[in-house]
């Protein structure tokens, strides 16, 4: 899954961010004029501005750090929440219940101790 936030270059205003199974080419490819795409695999403790039409990263205080990562977990967390959407139809043949528990740890996320910063292990398991 790539991550990305496509921002106007002459600006540096955000148009829009979110992950995709779509290679990073294929997500260029759709950008209107004047758009640029910016990799989400950048270190965390950076943030980009625009300065005579480039991104150039600015080191991020830790306050905005955690607000940049909570943010990139929202995410991840409604895609995922989105993903499993299907298993909550009535006729489907999962076991409904023990996917509704997790899409319910998806939601509380935020109450996690260690919220914002978390690790893999961090993150409720899908049933399978």
């Amino acid at each position: 899954m790539n991550t990305y936030t496509v921002y106007e270059v002459s600006t540096g205003k955000i148009i829009s961010s979110g992950s995709s199974s779509d290679s990073f080419e294929v997500i260029e490819n759709k950008l209107s004029q004047g758009q640029a795409i910016l990799r989400n695999e950048t270190p965390i403790n950076e943030y980009y501005k625009v300065q005579d039409g480039q991104l150039v990263a600015t080191p991020l205080s830790v306050e905005e750090r955690n607000i940049k990562t909570a943010n990139e977990n929202r995410i991840k967390r409604n895609l995922l929440l989105k993903d499993s959407d299907w298993t909550q139809i009535p006729d489907c043949t999962v076991d409904q219940a023990a996917w509704a528990t997790y899409r319910q740890a998806l939601r509380d996320i935020t109450d996690n101790p260690y919220w914002p910063n978390l690790y893999d292990e961090h993150w409720p398991t899908q049933p399978e």
